[in-house]
């Protein structure tokens, strides 16, 4: 309130300051305090009244407040409830809690007020904000409403769609499964609106017509003739044909390109997931069919046909059993059964190769087993050689008719009338019979059939053989002659047939015990000469008395061996028997201990020597007589003689078998010997230039 104020007040008198009273005093002065009093007594009612209206006002803007912030507490728990209810299943239970929980929250705010002007103040707000939730609660349980109805309409809609467009179901049950969902459409009018309903039919309409062209493409009707009779409506499906009816043009043309982008894209991901599938199966197949081949030529007998007539049987077993697993088409089945059958045919020709190869290895064993066999015959009896050889031609014949070609036939055939002809030579050769030998060798087609190396070796076996029966002829005739000169008549007929090496093992073993017993008591005297030369020898290189004693006694005994006088005794003529007396002389005086001279020793000495070495002569032709003794009887020489003289070694000729020792008949003028009988010969056989034998 604002109090009046005058100039006059204004200008009072301080302290200490005086003023004269020479204002004069008038009426409206006088009153002016009067009036100034009154002012400011209405001036103090009116503050009074607006600290009263203040008063009220700051009661009013607390309630608010407390109002405001219990309406905002109010709405947080509202939109909490929202949340909470919308989640209930049960949408109409859901609407009615949620409006009852709603009035109760309200109270429950409202009565936790401070007074009534809050209380008032929050009745209007929570009115507001309780119609917001609860529009907004009920918009969203609504759209629950709607969005449930949509949920069910579409899980009908799509089971219906679903059997509708199976091709293998009927065309009624099918039409009726369309018209079922095409109601349920019609029946949410209420809940979704007709806009929505018109939207979903004709969507349905759509999905109707795109299913069944996919469903029956995939189904194997050719998807060119479908789609183009889709879009010219001359479908022969009915229901594809109802659904036509109620699409536009463009909804035609759409389903038309999308069907044949998905039907290419779905037979290209097809085709490419069959040959993936496809080329899997083939390396798994191919691997197994190369450990089965690979393990029946390491533990079958591949020279069975049974072996490969039961791979084809489980190799076809696993084609079908892999065709038949594989998810694919029926082309890419005919595709996949191509492709294994492929690899089976290469392994069915290594099995081939690897079987034939096993039936000619062994047809030609066969043919071996029996060339060696025909051989053992040969050999127990050459005769036996023509039967032979065509028996083998026989096997050969069996066994190149069905497994080895016309070389190996050749070969085998070759070799083995070689080996069968050289059994046959060897038989004759080995049983001494070398003119039968000789014959059949002669035979014609016989040598023809043997390798050049092998004619050779029997044509130097028969030289050999004739050069044998010559030396032996001539050793014959020089036994005899050796035996004529040294006894002066002809060997008895025994001593004969022991010359021609067919005398008694035991009489040869005497002889030889007798020649040498004649060779050892021939060659004594030399020995003894010997041994006396060597002490005398001895001695001489030895000067002393002894020496001298041993050096005469030595010469005394290789003059006169049959002398009895010892060595150190006293020497007599009647002792001493043809020893000359001045060696007598000598030996005396050295047993009384007179020393010989130099030259005296040396006279003995050289001597000694001239009469040792005059002794070797008739000591070399005594040995030389019994070499040929030996030579004579065929008793090896170091077994009757040993060489006195030179120290060499007797080494005897070579001793001739005795199947090889028959002298030829009309050989010279030597004594006649009857030669050992030969074996029967067998019939000669003969081969034509093809191998063929001549009967």
């Amino acid at each position: 309130m604002k109090v009046p104020t005058y100039t006059a007040q204004l200008q009072r008198p301080r302290q200490g300051q005086g003023q004269f009273l020479t204002a004069q005093l008038s009426a409206s002065a006088m009153t002016a305090p009067a009036r100034a009093y009154a002012e400011s007594g209405a001036q103090l009612a009116r503050a009074g009244s607006d600290l009263a209206a203040f008063g009220m006002k700051k009661a009013q803007i607390g309630a608010d407040n407390e109002a405001q912030a219990a309406a905002a507490k109010l709405d947080i728990e509202l939109q909490q409830m929202q949340q909470d209810f919308l989640a209930n299943p049960n949408m109409q239970q859901a609407e009615q809690k949620y409006q009852d929980f709603a009035r109760r929250k309200v109270e429950t705010f409202k009565s936790g007020l401070s007074n009534r002007l809050a209380r008032d103040a929050f009745r209007s707000r929570a009115a507001q904000i309780t119609l917001r939730n609860q529009s907004s609660f009920l918009k969203a349980n609504n759209a629950r409403v709607v969005e449930q109805r949509t949920v069910l309409l579409d899980r009908d809609t799509n089971d219906y769609l679903s059997y509708a467009t199976n091709p293998s179901n009927s065309p009624e049950s099918r039409a009726e499964a369309a018209n079922s969902a095409l109601l349920n459409i019609d029946n949410s009018v209420t809940d979704l609106g007709p806009k929505k309903a018109e939207e979903r039919r004709q969507k349905f309409y759509y999905s109707l017509a795109r299913g069944s062209l996919t469903a029956a493409i995939n189904k194997g009707v050719d998807a060119e003739t479908a789609l183009n009779d889709f879009r010219d409506n001359k479908s022969e499906d009915p229901v594809v044909s109802a659904a036509r009816q109620n699409l536009s043009q463009t909804d035609v043309d759409k389903i038309y390109g999308e069907v044949k982008t998905s039907t290419d894209r779905a037979r290209n991901y097809a085709e490419r997931k069959q040959k993936t599938q496809r080329e899997e199966i083939t390396l798994n197949f191919g691997t197994e069919m190369e450990r089965m081949v690979n393990d029946l030529e390491v533990n079958a007998d591949m020279a069975d046909e049974n072996v490969a007539t039961g791979f084809n049987e489980k190799s076809t077993q696993m084609i079908n059993a892999a065709v038949d697993n594989h998810q694919g088409s029926e082309e890419s089945k005919a595709e996949l059964s191509i492709q294994l059958r492929k690899l089976r045919s290469k392994q069915i020709i290594k099995i081939g190769d690897l079987q034939q190869t096993a039936q000619r290895k062994s047809a030609l064993r066969k043919v071996g087993d029996d060339t060696r066999a025909l051989v053992t015959d040969v050999t127990r009896d050459p005769g036996q050689l023509g039967n032979s050889i065509e028996t083998l031609d026989l096997a050969i014949n069996e066994a190149a008719s069905r497994f080895i070609n016309t070389d190996e036939e050749e070969n085998a055939r070759q070799a083995g009338r070689e080996d069968l002809i050289e059994a046959a030579l060897n038989a004759h050769v080995g049983r001494g019979n070398i003119n039968a030998a000789r014959e059949l060798f002669n035979s014609p087609g016989i040598a023809q059939a043997l390798t050049p190396s092998l004619q050779e070796d029997y044509k130097q076996k028969f030289i050999d053989h004739d050069n044998k029966q010559n030396e032996f002829t001539r050793k014959y005739r020089e036994k005899v002659t050796l035996y004529e000169q040294e006894f002066g008549v002809a060997p008895p007929a025994r001593m004969k047939r022991q010359m021609m090496g067919a005398g008694d093992p035991q009489q040869a073993f005497q002889q030889a015990k007798g020649l040498r017993d004649a060779f050892e008591k021939g060659s004594a005297r030399y020995r003894l000469l010997q041994e006396n030369f060597e002490k005398v020898d001895a001695a001489a290189k030895k000067v002393s008395a002894a020496g001298d004693v041993s050096l005469i006694f030595a010469y005394m005994k290789m003059i006169d061996p049959g002398s009895v006088v010892r060595e150190g005794e006293f020497a007599t003529a009647q002792d001493t028997g043809s020893v000359p007396q001045r060696v007598v002389a000598r030996y005396n005086a050295a047993t009384k201990g007179e020393r010989l001279t130099k030259e005296q020793r040396a006279d003995f000495s050289g001597q000694a020597k001239n009469l040792f070495e005059s002794q070797k002569p008739l000591q070399r032709e005594l040995q030389e007589r019994y070499r040929n003794l030996a030579t004579m009887f065929d008793i090896p020489v170091e077994q009757v003689v040993y060489d006195l003289v030179d120290k060499k070694q007797m080494v005897s000729p070579p001793v001739n078998q005795q199947g090889e020792q028959t002298a030829p008949a009309g050989a010279g003028a030597a004594p006649p010997v009857a030669p050992p009988v030969a074996p029967p010969v067998a019939p000669p056989i003969r081969i034509d230039l093809t191998g063929k034998v001549i009967n």
